[in-house]
């Protein structure tokens, strides 16, 4: 309606067909209709360049075998959390988790086979932990977790992922596997900074 509003108007102010009058009208809705273009054009442009960088920051901070967070989105993500929790004067634990025996699953069966486990372990992690909890593939066949929670409540989800993971029932090759995870938990008062609690975890590693 906007366009054609000159034309419009030449017709109501003009109605005596005053020629130069209506070419001007008309001049109007081609400046008009070539802003329009114009704009819709970078507006367009700006929202796939928009959406462009956010599908690139993503795949930046995903691990595309578990779909999880890599260490960097890990280490972005944890930190707001952490910083949340801090200002609300509430602890927060971490646990580093290592699937044991993973490299000789891939010296027996292959590489394909360490990916089904890994995809396996990411799937149970996510699956037993809490929506509130963060988990991310932070190196090899080494996972990280991040729970808003004390060290009481950490320590039983650990034990519940082992559990978890150790009756999965994992097959390859017509053979069952035995699945097993070394976690190590740690935790500090609001605030601590999420590489103190990982070296803390990494120190407490047990089967």
């Amino acid at each position: 309606f906007v366009l054609m509003l000159p034309i419009l108007l030449g017709d109501v102010l003009h109605p005596h067909g005053d020629f130069l009058a209506r070419s001007r009208w008309v001049t109007v809705f081609s400046v008009e209709l070539v802003l329009y273009a114009v704009g819709t054009v970078f507006v367009i442009f700006m929202l796939v360049s928009e959406r462009a960088v956010t599908a690139h920051k993503t795949a930046a901070s995903m691990d595309p075998l578990t779909g999880m967070f890599n260490r960097r989105g890990f280490a972005e993500a944890t930190g707001r959390i952490i910083e949340r929790e801090a200002s609300a004067g509430r602890p927060v634990t971490v646990m580093i988790l290592d699937i044991d025996h993973f490299k000789s699953i891939n010296d027996r069966f292959g590489h394909p086979a360490g990916d089904q486990i890994l995809r396996e372990f990411a799937a149970t992690l996510t699956n037993t932990l809490r929506m509130t909890d963060l988990c991310g593939r932070i190196g090899g066949e080494e996972f990280a977790a991040l729970l808003p929670c004390s060290m009481d409540e950490a320590l039983i989800a650990a034990a519940r992922v082992r559990e978890a993971f150790a009756t999965s029932g994992v097959v390859v090759d017509d053979t069952p596997l035995e699945t097993t995870v070394s976690i190590g938990v740690a935790g500090g008062p609001a605030g601590t900074q999420l590489g103190l609690m990982l070296a803390a975890a990494a120190t407490r590693r047990c089967p």
